[in-house]
């Protein structure tokens, strides 16, 4: 056991928990580019199709009902509703993330060939089920789509083989997973284009997945996520994982972070044609990247101000708005409105500030923000630009039922977090950025599921 546990330990500190990137080869390609090709298809037909089915099936629940005369639901008028949701779901899923099947691993986790060869697709009840105990993680899919078109085979090839190549079925054999306790779920979602408007840092999951691999199909050069490695938490979300994940993933997970000596900064990647970016979703923070330096807006440094000066700030936005709601006639200054020491000394550099703040129409890049703030302000300029680009700053996680907390990215006393898109040279990135086309690329989820919730 504790050779086994060990073994594992080295797998996740070494090559697992840090974003890893590679291309799929040959034969590999092909299946993932004739199933994205065979979905898009079928997509696009359902669109069409499914509007005049959910129309019919509308008809035919108001048709019932009049008859039934009744205000309760019978079983058959409820199966009427619960079609066209899911229907109405799934139409909706289709210009986001979609569900395509999940495998369910009960035993333990042999060579691939005969994991592909004895594996079985299967759908899972929509994440708005309120009696299923274990469903997906989206309320739509296409999986009926995969079954219509005889796609089940290639999404089990696609999805184990990408497993393979980032060492997570290895893994897995190492750390004795599936067990007594766990099941291995692996949960597979297609995006035909991931919206480039979600930016904010995010983890992908609910605390309760291994890995997370993101299969692009892109032919041409693409930026890919942007991320932070082993990134600020909270005791409380600590403790859900813990209670969440099989033990020798918590001690292997806890293992890497305190080994960790790398310096914390938000990194980017360019991805190569076909590639794949695997990483361990309790390990860091991602996001879709943001082709540009980070900007200060009106709203953002009214943030960014809150976090760095506190209640200096909040008491000095006090007095000016109290100072600006005043009678005309007034004989009050402005710094008579201060209620804090160090907020009232510079009552003049707030005045200042404020007044420009209240007529920012602008976002300001890291030279503008500088030359922008008044004298006083200066030395926490790159804090301030940090804090002001809120999608960078915090992350919000689930802790159980409709709980979330809201975790900054890194500690009060760390310093700012540098930003590989800004350090380096943009030209790449931004030459990256107009040259790549649409963002369609295989999401995998690979959960550990507690096996008495399969009943």
């Amino acid at each position: 056991m504790l050779q086994r546990n060990k073994e594992s330990q080295e797998l996740m500190t070494k090559v697992l928990a840090k974003p890893q990137t590679f291309q799929l080869e040959g034969k590999e390609i092909e299946i993932q580019d004739d199933l994205a090709g065979a979905l898009d298809e079928a997509i696009l037909g359902d669109l069409i199709t499914a509007p005049k089915e959910i129309e019919a099936l509308d008809k035919q629940w108001y048709e019932e009902n009049a008859l039934e005369k009744t205000k309760e639901r019978t079983a058959g008028m409820q199966a009427l509703l619960d079609q066209m949701q899911q229907k109405r779901a799934n139409l909706g899923s289709y210009n986001d993330a979609t569900f395509i099947g999940a495998i369910v691993l009960h035993g333990g986790v042999g060579k691939l060939e005969g994991l592909i060869s004895s594996a079985t697709l299967v759908d899972l009840p929509s994440l708005n089920d309120k009696t299923a105990k274990v469903k997906q993680s989206l309320a739509g899919g296409a999986y009926h789509l995969v079954q219509k078109k005889g796609l089940a085979s290639s999404v089990i090839k696609n999805t184990l083989v990408t497993m393979e190549k980032a060492g997570q079925l290895e893994y897995l054999r190492q750390a004795g997973l599936p067990n007594d306790k766990y099941a291995i779920l692996i949960e597979v979602h297609y995006y035909r284009n991931r919206p480039t408007s979600k930016t904010k840092l995010h983890k992908d999951t609910l605390g309760e997945t291994l890995f997370v691999n993101l299969s692009f199909t892109n032919k041409n050069k693409i930026l890919g996520p942007e991320y932070i490695v082993n990134p600020a938490s909270d005791p409380s979300y600590d403790e859900y994982v813990k209670q969440k994940l099989p033990g020798v993933f918590v001690e292997d997970l806890e293992a890497f972070k305190t080994s960790f000596k790398d310096e914390k900064i938000i990194k980017a990647t360019v991805l190569k044609p076909n590639s794949v970016v695997a990483f361990v979703d309790e390990a860091i923070h991602h996001k879709t990247p943001t082709p540009g330096p980070r900007t200060a807006s009106a709203t953002g440094l009214d943030v960014a101000l809150d976090n760095v000066y506190g209640d200096e700030y909040r008491d000095a936005n006090a007095a000016y708005k109290g100072y600006k709601g005043a009678s005309k006639v007034s004989l009050w200054t402005f710094a008579s409105y201060f209620k804090n020491p160090t907020a009232k000394a510079h009552s003049g550099d707030w005045w200042q500030l404020l007044e420009k703040l209240a007529t920012l129409t602008k976002e300001l890049k890291r030279d503008e923000l500088k030359a922008w703030l008044p004298a006083y302000f200066q030395g926490h300029a790159e804090e301030l630009l940090e804090q002001a680009a809120t999608d960078f700053t915090g992350v919000s996680l689930a802790i159980g039922g409709n709980k979330r907390i809201t975790v900054p990215v890194r500690q009060k006393q760390e310093k700012p977090l540098k930003r590989q898109m800004s350090m380096e040279d943009l030209s790449e990135y931004k030459a990256t950025a107009e040259e790549s086309g649409k963002r369609s690329f295989f999401r995998t989820w690979v959960r550990a599921v507690p096996k008495e919730r399969f009943g």
